[in-house]
């Protein structure tokens, strides 16, 4: 039995918009999370099948409805993953601490980061993850610490000079 049997033709509309979904949540979330896009994917796909009822296309249509919706699931997501940024394998992570576009690689150099991330404070530490490894905008980033979006400018450039800090004075460079 194929998965649109059985639903109404809201629920097959829904369906229909899978490819969108997965491009919205691809959008907010990057190439690293290409597992997550598809478990997001299935999320949005099921919670907008489950609220349905809720839609009112007279607000707007069922294309924004739905990318609205996978928005807020990708940065809950987001927000979740900054949360528990202990679990972040620093074997995933590629920061780039300057203005030159520099990916660090080497296991001693990772190591290095990952002790002058436990150093920072969580808030700076949420910032650079939260850019450096999820790829996110200003505008995304503020939306998940719940800031403004003109703050972020300034918290990120304080969070890389503490970083760096850290780093000369305790890693050596």
């Amino acid at each position: 039995m194929r998965m649109t049997e059985g639903m109404g033709e809201e629920g097959r509309e829904v369906m229909m918009h899978r490819d969108l979904v997965r491009k919205t949540a691809l959008k907010f979330l990057g190439k690293n999370y290409m597992d997550w896009v598809d478990d997001i994917t299935q999320d949005v796909l099921l919670k907008a099948l489950l609220k349905l009822h809720k839609f009112d296309d007279s607000k707007g249509n069922m294309e924004s409805w739905l990318c609205t919706m996978t928005r807020n699931t990708c940065f809950d997501f987001m927000a979740k993953k900054a949360n528990s940024l202990s679990n972040v394998s620093l074997d995933e992570v590629s920061f780039s601490l300057g203005e030159e576009d520099q990916t660090f690689n080497s296991k001693d150099l990772r190591k290095k980061i990952g002790y002058a991330l436990d150093r920072l404070s969580e808030m700076d530490r949420t910032l650079l993850v939260l850019r450096y490894f999820f790829k996110c905008s200003g505008k995304e980033i503020a939306k998940v610490i719940g800031v403004a979006e003109n703050q972020v400018a300034v918290r990120m450039i304080r969070a890389k000079e503490r970083m760096r800090g850290i780093m000369e004075r305790e890693c050596g460079f």
